[in-house]
């Protein structure tokens, strides 16, 4: 038997993903919402099911790592405006220095397993570029014949 779809549940679901990934502002996210719920109804009223319609109200959305890429684009031209820049800017170093104690705590704990992921990080480099310097000496030999094609 097939579940009922509910529209408010599909609403929450989509709006909590969008809140985790912490890109949207909350007076957009609205914005964002109002648009989809306004799409959805118009495409009820065009003889749709509420689930058709939520389905190609998110497919025309476009896919969630473009409409993020051109929000971005509008998210720090408003933080300029309302003059927040320093704050979002402070916050974002925060989060990196978090990320760096982080690692740094990693590697005091599990010195063993980071031993051997850096090594093999450095091995990895290591060959990738004397595959890369090879290469680049074999595709510049005898580079002065006229016809050396042949």
């Amino acid at each position: 038997m097939r579940a009922i779809f509910d529209i408010e549940k599909a609403f929450a679901t989509w709006r909590s993903a969008a809140e985790r990934r912490r890109v949207y502002t909350s007076e957009d996210l609205e914005e964002l919402e109002a648009h989809l719920r306004d799409l959805i109804e118009y495409l009820v009223l065009g003889g749709s099911t509420q689930e058709e319609a939520y389905r190609a109200a998110i497919r025309r959305l476009g896919d969630p790592f473009h409409v993020e890429d051109e929000y971005r684009k509008v998210y720090w031209s408003k933080i300029r405006q309302r003059h927040l820049l320093k704050d979002a800017l402070l916050w974002r170093f925060e989060m990196f220095k978090n990320y760096f104690k982080i690692a740094a705590r990693n590697l005091v704990k599990q010195k063993g397993l980071s031993f051997i992921n850096i090594f093999g990080l450095s091995v990895g480099i290591a060959f990738c570029s004397l595959i890369f310097l090879f290469v680049r000496d074999e595709m510049t030999f005898d580079q002065f014949h006229l016809e050396q094609d042949r």
